[in-house]
């Protein structure tokens, strides 16, 4: 639900239900690496990427990944689509701030 609203740009309420769903992932599991923990950071990283903070949204979507990675594996489903979340940002989101600073540069 965290990130539906934060799709909508509810960006507080999304913020208050990724907070509480987290708390109540790191309780039922303690292992900091269950795959639990990586929906909760993926989560996010979507959160983050919706509010344009691009580097935060990384740094989530790299914890997701390596837990991601570890209990599933590279072709899981799941792993796929915490990669292809990076490679948009490093791509679209990132590559468009480097345009930014080349146009300015130039004038």
């Amino acid at each position: 639900l965290g990130e539906l609203l934060s799709y909508q740009s509810k960006f507080e309420e999304a913020e208050q239900l990724l907070a509480q769903s987290f708390e109540t992932r790191k309780k039922l599991f303690s292992n900091e690496s269950n795959i639990e923990i990586a929906m909760s950071f993926f989560s996010y990283g979507i959160f983050y990427k919706n509010q344009k903070k691009f580097d935060k949204s990384l740094e989530m979507f790299d914890k997701a990944i390596k837990i991601r990675r570890n209990e599933l594996g590279y072709n899981h489903p799941e792993t796929i689509k915490t990669q292809e979340e990076i490679d948009k940002i490093r791509i679209f989101f990132i590559g468009e701030k480097e345009n930014k600073k080349e146009r300015k540069s130039i004038n």
